[in-house]
């Protein structure tokens, strides 16, 4: 690993994940420098005119966009840009929206139209509003403009007028880049602007490299270069998988389709092959680059830990940086001289987040996220194994765990009764799982396998579907029972995760009562 810190090691990752940018400007120019002289005014009307030098007067005068050097910054970094002028009606400006909301880096000009002084604001927010709501990009302000906490204002208070459900929030470290939803906006100035804001004046041939930075931020850390670098691998083997399932396979299967009683079913049933093949690209692609490798984490720790030493537990228990990789390279287990006890792994996260404080709260997360399945916005909730719901009934603020077979969810023409197991507070030697709780962290509850308190509840089909589907209630997904008790849809255990308390209820199930001497069975303990 060639990179001298942690945040290259993170840039070259999302350099690589980056594709394609778009720039909207009314004043490019194909020349290589700006050339704008002093005094001199193209004609125009008089309005124009007027206008023209009320810019002059507050420092934002026309400063044309040099497309060549602006565009080869971006092909050296590997990535397509395209420049195009702003929509000069509403089907103009329908396509240039369609076309920006597909783009990875978007460019603005702050006025879009010289003469009516239109902004970019109208645009910015339909970006944010009608594209896909989870598609990471980057937008960038660049304008002449010299005031460009005002633009920051004017784009935050819009935004969190116009949207609910995301607040604009300051981006740390920058009073001039803020955070809305999956977009990152940033601000900067044309190369000769009259601004006294320091640092914010960038060159055309500048640009490309400068906003690259600025996606690699949104993307910093272990876990997100290692998210992108996953989906870059599975984006540049497109092929790969169109060849695995090509056009050749269409008869079989559609003989696949016909043989089943869903045919609806067969495109779920491609859908689980088709991930399968997903994780081997980028199991493969990891195990080649290792992006959260120990180097990787040399980086990080390297830029996090600048006395070589870290500190663990409420007695700031301290251990070199060395010790540590060593740790992290081997295992806790596996080393002499230790951090920490192997009882005491609870420690290692606070040392790790160098904050003195209890972090257990993230170790929940990550627990949470391993064993959960994360559902997209707007996707439908199925009722089946591995469903935890929570009754809506102000006395009843217990989970339960549905254990009813996949293969029995489904195909239901009638009211038919699921199984449920209850999630109780968390106690030794039992199956945990670490629940996410709304508006308040995680919970980590073990999953009773006491018989007397599993519990039946029956569920009234969706006709169409044919299976249990849960119902919007504002921001929330409920389902209803036969008998009018509703429940709140908390999340999905992933199927292996799911299988494994299938499978253990299976071996409660099969024990085999047996009256043995108690000499013998306390001998066997």
């Amino acid at each position: 690993m060639s990179s001298s810190s942690f945040a290259d090691h993170c840039r070259g990752i999302a350099q690589r994940f980056l594709l394609s940018a778009i720039v909207v400007d009314d004043e490019p120019t194909v020349t290589m420098a700006n050339s704008v002289h002093g005094g001199l005014i193209t004609p125009r009307m008089a309005a124009t005119r007027e206008r023209t030098r009320d810019q002059e007067s507050t420092g934002a005068t026309p400063r044309p966009l040099s497309i060549a050097p602006l565009t080869q910054g971006f092909a050296r970094l590997g990535m397509v840009c395209g420049v195009v002028p702003p929509g000069k009606d509403q089907s103009g400006s329908d396509i240039l929206a369609h076309v920006a909301a597909r783009a990875d880096i978007v460019v603005l000009d702050w006025k879009l139209d010289a003469e009516s002084g239109e902004s970019a604001l109208a645009l910015l927010e339909r970006i944010v509003r009608e594209a896909a709501p989870f598609r990471i990009r980057l937008i960038a302000i660049y304008t002449a403009e010299p005031d460009l906490q005002q633009i920051r204002d004017k784009i935050r208070d819009q935004l969190n007028g116009t949207h609910e459900s995301h607040q604009a929030r300051p981006v740390n470290g920058t009073s001039l880049a803020i955070d809305f939803g999956a977009c990152r906006i940033v601000m900067y100035n044309k190369n000769g602007a009259q601004t006294e804001a320091p640092g914010c004046v960038v060159a055309e041939e500048d640009l490309a490299d400068r906003l690259v930075a600025d996606f690699s931020q949104m993307a910093e850390g272990l876990l997100p270069v290692l998210v992108l670098a996953a989906l870059t691998a599975v984006r540049e083997n497109v092929y790969q998988l169109l060849n695995c399932f090509g056009h050749q396979l269409d008869p079989a299967f559609l003989a696949h389709r016909a043989c089943l009683d869903q045919p609806a079913e067969s495109e779920l049933h491609i859908v689980e092959q088709i991930a399968s093949e997903l994780q081997g690209i980028m199991e493969d692609a990891i195990v080649s680059n290792s992006p959260a490798g120990i180097q990787a984490i040399n980086l990080w720790a390297d830029g996090r830990f600048k006395n070589d030493e870290l500190r663990f537990g409420a007695n700031n228990i301290v251990s070199t940086l060395p010790r540590v990789l060593e740790m992290l390279t081997k295992g806790l287990e596996n080393i002499n001289g230790r951090p920490v006890s192997p009882k005491k792994h609870n420690l290692l996260s606070r040392g790790f987040a160098d904050s003195g404080e209890d972090r257990t709260d993230l170790d929940r997360h990550l627990a949470s996220l391993m064993s959960f399945r994360q559902i997209v916005e707007g996707a439908s909730r199925q009722l089946s194994m591995g469903t935890v719901i929570q009754p809506t009934a102000t006395n009843d603020m217990g989970f339960l765990l549905c254990v009813t077979p996949k293969c029995d969810s489904v195909r239901l023409k009638e009211k038919s009764s699921f199984l449920f197991l209850p999630l109780v507070p968390a106690k030794k030697r039992t199956t945990q799982v670490v629940v996410p709780i709304r508006d308040s962290g995680h919970r980590r509850l073990t999953i009773s396998m006491n018989l007397p308190s599993w519990q039946q509840v029956c569920f009234e089909p969706d006709p169409e579907r044919e299976c249990v589907l849960a119902y919007p209630n504002d921001s929330e997904f409920h389902f209803r029972a036969a008998d009018g008790r509703t429940f709140r849809w908390v999340g999905e255990l992933k199927s292996e995760f799911a299988q494994s308390v299938a499978q253990e209820i299976a071996g409660r199930m099969s024990r085999v009562a047996l009256n043995k001497s108690e000499w013998l069975r306390r001998s066997e303990r």
